[in-house]
This record gives C-alpha cells, structure tokens and sequence, in this order.
C-alpha cells in the first residue's frame, strides 16, 4: 500500500456503480469512472436530477491503479484464453487460417502489450506463476462451459451468478448437493 496516495474524487450511485463523465454513463469499475482531485467539482452536479440518488466519495489513487490493473489483469487472460481457442480452430476450418492467424497475431500483441503496461500483473505471474496457469485453465473451461449453453440460457445462468456474489456459500452449497445427486 503506497503512504499518503493522492486523493481523487468521484461520483457512485446508490447501486453503487461509478460515473464515467466522458462516456456519460455509469460503470461498475472504479478504474473506468470519471475522477477529480478536488471534490468541489462533483458537489454541485450531485444537485442535478440525473444525480440525485449519487454521492461524491473519496477513494485514492492507489485504490484506481488497483482495480485499474484488476480488470488490465482480466483482459490479459480472456484474450489469451481466444488467442488459444483460435489457435485451435485454426487446424480445424482451413479456409479461414489467413483471418484467424491475423486475429490471433492481433490478440498476442495486445495482450502482451497489456501485460507490460501492467506492472501487477508481471509480480502475479512471478510469484504465482502456477496459479495463474490453474486460473487460464479455470476460465478456459468456464468458457466452453458457456459456449455449451443455449443463448436463451445466459439470463439464468446470469442469476445464479448475481445470486453467488450475494451469497457464495449458499450457492456452492447447492451446486455441491446438486452435483453430488449425479
């Protein structure tokens, strides 16, 4: 934790989701809202309609680069996730091996330039370079376990997920019963 990290302002709804003044809209991620280091500069829009259910909080800078480089850290391992799904179908449909080798050399680079503007996620993978290969793994196979699913399926599945970040006990609770009657 850096000492005495810069104070930055920003605008949270009751829903708790975040401004972003530029998009005008509200994010669920801190890193991709709106900031001020004065507060003053959202006091007086918090007195308009539109935000009349928001607050001004204090968060620091700190705060920012960390759920900044959480969700730098998440792209990394979805576009290597599709960088090897691609890399697979490549074998597979070769008429198309031209557009998925270019979308696969596209992917490689952006996520390897994420990674190096992402100096948290360089420390992540040195200290727990096994954990991070368990996590691509575990994504990857939550990935196919979607792409498995019905489209019409993804609203439910999108409950169960809300319901898991309420009450995560509960819920891994009913999976283990339900997948021990198997």
């Amino acid at each position: 934790m850096i000492e005495n990290s810069p104070k930055i302002y920003v605008i949270q709804r009751q829903d708790g989701k975040f401004y972003n003044a530029k998009e005008k809209w509200f994010t669920s991620r801190l890193s991709l809202s709106s900031y001020t280091t004065a507060r003053d500069n959202f006091e007086s829009l918090t007195d308009q309609y539109l935000f009349s259910d928001c607050e001004v909080l204090q968060f620091t800078e700190e705060d920012w680069t960390t759920d900044m480089a959480s969700l730098t850290t998440s792209t990394i391992i979805r576009l290597d996730s599709v960088r090897k799904a691609l890399d697979e179908v490549r074998y597979i449909l070769p008429t198309v091996s031209g557009l998925n080798k270019n979308l696969k050399n596209f992917l490689s680079k952006t996520s390897d330039h994420l990674k190096l503007v992402n100096p948290i996620f360089k420390d992540f993978v040195k200290l727990k370079e096994n954990d991070t290969d368990d996590l691509k793994a575990v994504y990857d196979e939550f990935m196919i376990d979607l792409a498995s699913l019905y489209f019409y399926d993804y609203q439910n599945v999108s409950y169960m997920i809300k319901a898991y970040k309420k009450d995560k006990g509960s819920i891994n609770g009913i999976c283990n019963k339900i997948l021990k009657a198997k």
